[in-house]
């Protein structure tokens, strides 16, 4: 039976110039997490392209007070690939010098040492940048009740806003109807005439009966008669 390759390390410790803070000391704190994402995102783009055939990953097993000490654990394939330590020195010093690293590490810091290799090398240090977190019930219960009384809130403040603007509506339909009455009020009077303001409307619009004059004729006296005598 065929016995699996074993993969090949490299233990590998730099200084950053960096000031040190307490933070780094804990592996759970926000810093430590933060800094240790970044560094290896950044040896692994380098060691990428330094090694593009043989290289696997990289770890951060842990930060240290001195500007900012790191050691780290790079992997490659095999043992028989393994760079020795002075090439992959020297390989770093020129990937920091052509900005393929964007890292401030001070140049004579970089130690490498070929480190035991294990069949399993991914269950290594992977445990030591993972973040547990557990739920806080408080905090949840806590965050429900205030997102339940901002709910809560928010519908009086919609229901406020319904009220106002159906007692604006309200005021301005009131608005218009009385200006529409006093309009048409208006036009009535001015069609009736200034005569008739103060007579009551069926007054107004009586017919008056038509005036007949009668001339009453004298009679006329017949001339043959009077001349007789």
């Amino acid at each position: 039976m065929a016995v699996p390759a074993r993969e090949g390390e490299i233990i590998l410790t730099v200084r950053i110039q960096q000031v040190f803070i307490p933070a780094y000391n804990d592996p759970s704190s926000t810093e430590y997490n933060a800094l240790v994402s970044n560094i290896t995102a950044e040896l692994s783009r380098g060691f990428r392209e330094l090694f593009p055939l043989t290289f696997l990953r990289c770890y951060v097993t842990k930060l240290w007070n001195g500007s900012v000490g790191v050691d780290t654990q790079i992997i490659f394939i095999n043992e028989t690939v393994l760079p020795s330590a002075a090439v992959l020195i020297n390989s770093l010093n020129s990937a920091i010098n052509n900005s393929k690293v964007f890292l401030n590490i001070i140049p004579s810091s970089i130690t490498a040492a070929v480190g035991t290799t294990t069949p399993v090398a991914t269950s290594r240090a992977a445990s030591s940048t993972k973040l547990t977190t557990t739920p806080n019930v408080n905090s949840l219960t806590s965050a429900s009740s205030a997102g339940e009384a901002n709910t809560n809130s928010n519908y009086f403040v919609i229901l406020y806003v319904a009220v106002a603007i159906a007692l604006c509506g309200i005021a301005v339909f009131l608005a218009v109807f009385f200006w529409r009455r006093r309009r048409k009020t208006k036009e009535n009077r001015i069609m009736d005439g200034p005569v008739y303001d103060n007579a009551p409307r069926a007054q107004m619009y009586t017919i008056q009966p038509e005036q007949t004059t009668t001339t009453e004729t004298a009679p006329i006296e017949n001339k043959s008669d009077s001349e007789d005598f």
